[in-house]
C-alpha cells in the first residue's frame, strides 16, 4: 500500500503528523506524471506529491508549489476527473461525489456511446451506407465537431462556464462543444492576450488558417504514439507532407548548425515553460518564435482585461451571453484578488440582465451577500427552488444563508442548512458554521464532534484547535485538551519559521 504523509516539525525536532493516507488511485498515464487519490467517506481528495516521470522523482503537485499549500483538502471533483477517466458520473447529481464508472480513456471517450453499434455488429445487420452511424467516427465530422472531441479535454481557457442545466461529463463526441460548455479567454488593456493552451495555439498558426482541414489528428493518432526513436522522424514526416524541406527560412547548412537532426518541431514548435511546475510542453503556435521564456506568474500579476469567448456565440440570445459571461468573471475573479471587486461589480450588472436561472440567481445571491445587501438571503432562498440547480450553485446558496441565520440567532435554521453543506462538499468552514451553530444552542457533544472533523480536515488550523482546547477542559476531557494544546505549541512555532 503506498501511503502519502504530512507532518510538521518544531525547532526543537518534535514531530506532528497532520495527514497519513493510503492512496486509492494514480492519475496519468505516467508519460509526464503520476498524481494520487484517495477517499475520505464519499468525497475524492488529491494527494500534494506527484511522480514526475522526467525528473524520476517526486514533488509538490500543481497548485502545492508554495508553503501555505491546501495540503490534504483539495477535492478531487468531477470536473477535475472527468478528462482522465472513461466515464464519471456525478452521485445523486452531486459534483463533489464523483463515481468513475469506467477507470480507463476508453473508446467512447473519442466515439460516443457503442451499445448500439455494438448490438446492430454482433446481430449481423448489414450497413445500408458507407458510414456506420451507430457510432461516431471523428473523421467523418467536419473540422469543428471533430476538434471539439479533443477540445473537451484539451483546451481550458482562463474561465469556463456551464450551460444551462448541463455538467463537464453530458459532452458526447459529435456535439458542438458549445451545447456544454463556453470557455473564455482574457484580453488585456493593450488587446494582448497570452494563449497558454494547446487548441487556441493552433488556431493562431498560419498553417491552421491557411489550411481547411488541419486538425489536432494530422498531427496526432490519437490511437497510437510514435516511440523515443521514431519520434522526430514521424512528426517531420508530417510537416513535410504539406512544406518543402528546401523552402524553409534558413539555409540548410544553418539550419544543420543550429539543429544537427533538421527537427521541424524544435524550432517551430519549441519547449516552453508553463504555469505547471515541472512542466515544459510543445508549444502548439506552429511559427518563427524569437523567445519563449515567460514567467509563469505573470498572469498572475496581470492588470485587469476584459474575458471574450473562444467560441462564436452569437447563436446565443443576449440576454444568455450576458449570464454566460456574468459567470464566467465570477470564476475569473478569484484567480484575480487584485481586482476581485471590479469583476465581480461586472458580474453583477451582467447577471441581473442576464437569464434568471438557478445558477445565475445563486451567484447574484453570493455578490450581495459579499456586499452585505439585505435582500441575500431572499436571493438565496429564490435560488434554492430551482430543481436544476448545480451541486456548486447549492453550496453557494447554503453558505449564505447558513451564515445571515448565525448572525440572526436562528440557530435551528444554521443547524439545518450548515448540515446540508457538509453532506454536499467537504470543507472546514462548513464544519466550524455547523459547530458555532450548534454551540449557539447549548449543544456541546455535538459542537466539539463538529470542531473534531473541523480539525481532521484542516489540521494546520490552530483557532479550531484552540477552541477543542476550551470545550474538553469544560467536558473534563483534560487529556484531550493536553494534546491539542502540544499540537497547538508545535505548530506555532513552526508557523513563525515560515514568516520569516
Amino acid at each position: 500500500t503506498l501511503r502519502h504523509q504530512e507532518s510538521i516539525r518544531n525547532p526543537s525536532g518534535e514531530e506532528l503528523v497532520l495527514n497519513d493516507h493510503a492512496m486509492d488511485y494514480t492519475m496519468g498515464s505516467g508519460r509526464f506524471s503520476r498524481s494520487y487519490l484517495f477517499k475520505d467517506d464519499q468525497f475524492w481528495l488529491e494527494s500534494p506529491v506527484t511522480w514526475y516521470t522526467a525528473k524520476n522523482n517526486w514533488a509538490m503537485s500543481p497548485g502545492f508549489d508554495h508553503p501555505r499549500h491546501q495540503g490534504f483538502q483539495r477535492l478531487a471533483e468531477l470536473g477535475c476527473v472527468v478528462c482522465h477517466a472513461g466515464r464519471v458520473e456525478a452521485r445523486e447529481k452531486n459534483s463533489f461525489h464523483p463515481d468513475v464508472l469506467e477507470m480507463s480513456i476508453g473508446c467512447e471517450s473519442c466515439h460516443g456511446p457503442g451499445e448500439r453499434h455494438v448490438a446492430e455488429r454482433e446481430s449481423g445487420i448489414v450497413l445500408k451506407n458507407k458510414i456506420d452511424f451507430t457510432i461516431v467516427n471523428p473523421t467523418h465530422l467536419d473540422r469543428q465537431l471533430s476538434e471539439a472531441v479533443c477540445a473537451s479535454c484539451h483546451l481550458r481557457g482562463d474561465a469556463t462556464v456551464l450551460r444551462n442545466g448541463r455538467e463537464l461529463n453530458d459532452f458526447r463526441p459529435g456535439l458542438k462543444l458549445s451545447d456544454v460548455r463556453i470557455d473564455y479567454g482574457l484580453k488585456s488593456p493593450s488587446g494582448k492576450m497570452e494563449v497558454v493552451g494547446h487548441v487556441e495555439q493552433m488556431h493562431q498558426s498560419a498553417c491552421y488558417l491557411k489550411s481547411e482541414t488541419m486538425t489536432c489528428t494530422t498531427c496526432h493518432d490519437p490511437h497510437s504514439q510514435p516511440s523515443v526513436e521514431t519520434r522526430l522522424a514521424y512528426f517531420r514526416n508530417t510537416c513535410l507532407k504539406c512544406h518543402d524541406a528546401n523552402a524553409c527560412g534558413l539555409p540548410h547548412a544553418e539550419r544543420l548548425q543550429q539543429n544537427a537532426v533538421d527537427d521541424c518541431v524544435a524550432c517551430h514548435m519549441p519547449k516552453t515553460d508553463t504555469n505547471i511546475p515541472h512542466f515544459a510542453f510543445t508549444h502548439h503556435r506552429i511559427a518563427v518564435h524569437d523567445s519563449l521564456k515567460r514567467d509563469p506568474l505573470q498572469s498572475a500579476s496581470m492588470s485587469s482585461g476584459e474575458l471574450f469567448p473562444l467560441v462564436k456565440t452569437s447563436n446565443l440570445s443576449t440576454a444568455e451571453n450576458d449570464r454566460m459571461l456574468g459567470l464566467a468573471y465570477v470564476e475569473f475573479a478569484e484567480k484575480r484578488p487584485q481586482h476581485y471587486q471590479e469583476y465581480l461589480e461586472r458580474a453583477r450588472t451582467l447577471l441581473e440582465r442576464g437569464s434568471q436561472d438557478g445558477d445565475s440567481q445563486t451567484t447574484l445571491a453570493r455578490i450581495y451577500w459579499e456586499m452585505g445587501a439585505p435582500f441575500a438571503a431572499e436571493a438565496a432562498q429564490k435560488a434554492l427552488q430551482h430543481q436544476d440547480l448545480s451541486s456548486r450553485s447549492r453550496v453557494n446558496a447554503l453558505i449564505v444563508l447558513a451564515d445571515l441565520s448565525l448572525r440572526a440567532e436562528n440557530w435551528s435554521r444554521a443547524v439545518k442548512y450548515s448540515q446540508d453543506l457538509v453532506k454536499l462538499r467537504r470543507h472546514s468552514g462548513y464544519w466550524e458554521l455547523l459547530a458555532q451553530s450548534h454551540a449557539g444552542q447549548g449543544e456541546t457533544t455535538a459542537t466539539i464532534v463538529a470542531l473534531e472533523k473541523a480539525v481532521e480536515i484542516s489540521p494546520d488550523r490552530v483557532e479550531f484547535r484552540k477552541l477543542l482546547v476550551d470545550l474538553y477542559r469544560r467536558s473534563g476531557e483534560n487529556e484531550k485538551a493536553e494534546q491539542q494544546l502540544k499540537a497547538i505549541e508545535i505548530l506555532d512555532s513552526a508557523s513563525k519559521l515560515l514568516s520569516r
